[in-house]
């Protein structure tokens, strides 16, 4: 009876390793090499500079060679981004659904320009004048992007962000 439990241990043990040395094998194989990216949901950002932003290379292993968390984070430092997922699809594509914070107005700021989304956000500063709606009057107290302006008229600027938003909304 010992005999043929030490049969049995060794054969199942066998098969164990014959099995988790051919997935092994498999995941490792060519066939997971990620061929490409598929981008959904940007509308600022082209799907090129996604992949630059996110530092996303074809040819490593699906599961071994790209780091989805890292792709992610990289991404969520734009102000721009509001939410970021990234997903295997199985054999060869990872693909990044994004949502972009959409400019809503510009506020003078000296000589720039300080653009916002509807919530306040920060999105960026520039020295040319963006075509969206540019807000004057305002007095900025702090100015950080990728977080919310604050500014001295602070009622003022959340009911005009509230008017832009529903004007966007009824297509005005």
């Amino acid at each position: 009876k010992r005999k043929k439990r030490r049969i049995k241990f060794v054969v199942k043990l066998g098969d164990f390793l014959l099995i988790a040395g051919a997935v092994v094998f498999l995941l490792k194989s060519p066939f997971f090499n990620v061929k490409n990216f598929r981008v959904e949901g940007n509308s600022y950002y082209t799907d090129e500079e996604i992949l630059v932003m996110g530092n996303c290379k074809t040819g490593g292993n699906i599961f071994i060679g790209i780091d989805t968390g890292d792709i992610r984070s990289r991404l969520e430092k734009d102000a721009y981004m509001s939410s970021v997922k990234v997903k295997r699809v199985l054999p060869d594509t990872v693909k990044i659904q994004l949502e972009e914070r959409k400019q809503t107005a510009a506020i003078v700021y000296g000589e720039k320009y300080v653009v916002v989304d509807g919530d306040g956000v920060v999105l960026r500063k520039t020295g040319v004048m963006p075509e969206i709606t540019v807000l004057k009057g305002l007095t900025i107290s702090k100015l950080s992007v990728g977080e919310k302006v604050e500014t001295e008229e602070k009622v003022l600027l959340r009911q005009t962000l509230q008017m832009l938003s529903v004007m966007e909304k009824s297509n005005m």
